[in-house]
């Protein structure tokens, strides 16, 4: 939920002390590793860089699921394994998972187009449930039309005045031919399973995914929830200062981002995934095929160092979560934080622990590019009207500049070949896509497991 492209840095003295943590001992064994990544997250708790839950398995064994800081600064209560927190646009796989049981019980199909079931809605003839669990419908990010204090909202909403604030914004682009992720795409499959079921989507999940899978710390109605594992959630989370967020009502967040968990819960739905369980090995091909963007239904599939990895990441006003997993090394990784910000960065530094890669994209070092292949790159580049990025060349090295919104300001990149080019500091790569002609045509901008298409315009 309300995901961007976030960019939180660690202070110059934290750095070098994770950088140390993670430099001794490279050929360490996995016991090692998990040591070494204790150590990271002591450290970055200690720095209020990391406040949370973390939980790695291997191979159907959890070597480490433990707490980091403070699951509430105010009683000065410290999290551990059992602390429960909003798990944003991760529950984006549940809602998808279940369109995917109704269409093996023949109740719909993912083909089919959404009118059929949303009589009234705009080109519903021509967006289909599938546009809908991969992103390209084209329909607006409803996230968008609430301001942040608008998130902070503590009674339940009315589904249809969620749906009315981006029904008639005009799509970005005709279904099914780009990329834009959009949390309006899962909004409408909740109402589109509650119309089939005739059952609450709360309900539906609940009965179909979480009490097969024995996920009993798992829930939607987070504002309410009595629980002392709750933890509370921060919008403002620094040494100095810290402040308490209102929790958001689940309505607001629903389908595309409302459920909450223990990072325990959520491992037994990966393993759920890892078995192939809830679902059928047909149905969950479809749901881990990388479409345009890299997303799948509800996952985002990529990999990291030659390992295929499937994830997904959330962030809702007061809360943050990664779900990274490599199926062929069945390893997991689970983050859960109550701060506001993205967990990507220390979801990869943590995947260099691992595997003792010194790069983030594997043991690649800079490439020396000649000035005139490099020249080629330098223009201009949209994703749509409201974000663009300028490319130069200075000093050897390739720049991106971007508006305001797109968190790229006069940025380095180093070249990892001909064509890609990747930032250390933001964990975001790019690569470079030629025409027929050889003509530089479109950017792509690689992060979080997905990418986005800038298209080259001067």
């Amino acid at each position: 939920m309300l995901t961007q492209i976030t960019i939180k840095l660690f202070g110059a003295g934290a750095v070098f002390c994770l950088l140390l943590i993670m430099m001794t001992d490279a050929n360490a064994q996995t016991k090692l590793n998990i040591e070494k990544t204790d150590q990271y997250f002591e450290t970055a708790s200690a720095a209020f860089r990391f406040n949370g839950v973390v939980l790695i398995a291997r191979n159907g064994t959890i070597e480490l699921n433990k707490g980091y800081g403070w699951k509430d600064v105010k009683s000065k209560t410290l999290h551990d394994s059992a602390s429960i927190f909003q798990i944003g646009s991760i529950t984006k796989q549940f809602t998808a998972a279940i369109i995917l049981m109704l269409q093996e019980e023949g109740k719909l199909s993912v083909s089919d187009p959404i009118s059929k079931y949303l009589t009234d809605y705009p080109n519903g003839n021509k967006i289909t449930l599938y546009h809908l669990l991969t992103h390209t419908s084209g329909i607006d990010d409803y996230t968008k039309h609430f301001k942040p204090f608008q998130f902070i909202i503590k009674k339940t909403v009315d589904k249809q005045k969620v749906i009315n604030s981006f029904k008639n914004e005009p799509l970005a682009f005709e279904p099914g031919t780009q990329f834009q992720y959009s949390s309006s795409n899962y909004y409408l499959l909740g109402i589109i399973i509650e119309k089939i079921t005739g059952r609450p989507y709360e309900q539906a999940v609940r009965e179909s995914i979480f009490t097969p899978l024995q996920m009993t710390h798992c829930g939607f109605d987070f504002r309410s929830l009595s629980d002392s594992n709750k933890a509370t959630g921060y919008s403002v989370f620094y040494k100095e200062r810290q402040s308490k967020a209102v929790n958001l009502d689940s309505t607001i967040l629903y389908a595309a981002g409302g459920i909450y968990s223990t990072a325990g819960d959520l491992y037994k739905w990966i393993k759920a995934v890892a078995h192939q369980q809830i679902l059928t090995p047909h149905s969950w091909t479809l749901a881990l095929t990388p479409n345009k963007g890299n997303y799948g239904f509800g996952w985002a599939i990529d990999s990291l160092y030659g390992r295929k990895y499937i994830t997904h990441t959330g962030v809702t006003a007061n809360f943050s979560s990664l779900l990274l997993y490599f199926p062929d090394e069945d390893i997991s990784l689970i983050l859960l934080s109550n701060t506001v910000g993205s967990l990507w960065n220390t979801g990869i530094d943590i995947s260099q622990i691992m595997f003792d890669q010194p790069y983030p994209w594997g043991a690649h070092p800079e490439v020396k590019l000649d000035s005139t292949l490099m020249k080629q790159y330098i223009g201009t580049y949209a994703y749509d009207k409201s974000h663009t990025l300028s490319v130069t060349v200075k000093d050897g090295k390739l720049y991106l500049d971007g508006t305001r919104n797109t968190a790229i300001s006069n940025t380095p990149f180093v070249a990892l070949s001909d064509s890609e080019f990747y930032n250390n500091s933001l964990y975001f790569k790019i690569e470079f896509v030629k025409d027929s002609s050889g003509n530089i045509t479109v950017l792509k901008g690689i992060r979080e497991g997905w990418y986005l298409s800038w298209t080259k315009v001067k």
